[in-house]
């Protein structure tokens, strides 16, 4: 019995090992928006973009290596190609108004926690 069991793992080798045509997977159009550079590197000042840039590139990451490990496939994403840091640790609702770009100590659990820390 699979720990996820809606999720379809031999369909979803099947997919991923097939070549999609070049934009049609999130994965490359995260490479296309520069997902994998960190928003402070970019001279980026509105600190709630780059944290939500910063969420979604390890999001990505994230299935990137849980995929690559599910169909015995090497990882699409090189640790040498990316300069972007791991997501404060804050929930969403964290960051509407001000907040601190440092987030919560990893004492303190939020939805991010398993994310920075895996």
């Amino acid at each position: 019995m699979s720990f996820y069991p809606s999720v379809d793992i031999e369909l979803i080798g099947r997919l991923l090992t097939r070549r999609p045509a070049e934009g049609s997977t999130p994965l490359t159009t995260a490479f296309q928006l520069g997902l994998y550079r960190d928003g402070v590197v970019l001279n980026m000042t509105d600190k709630r973009e780059v944290e939500i840039r910063r969420r979604a590139w390890a999001m990505l990451y994230h299935l990137d290596r849980t995929i690559s490990l599910l169909v015995g496939r090497p990882a699409s994403i090189s640790d040498a190609h990316t300069d972007t840091r791991m997501p404060a640790n804050l929930d969403d609702e964290e960051l509407e108004g001000d907040f601190d770009p440092n987030g919560h100590p990893l004492t303190k659990p939020t939805v991010y926690t398993y994310v920075i820390v895996r």
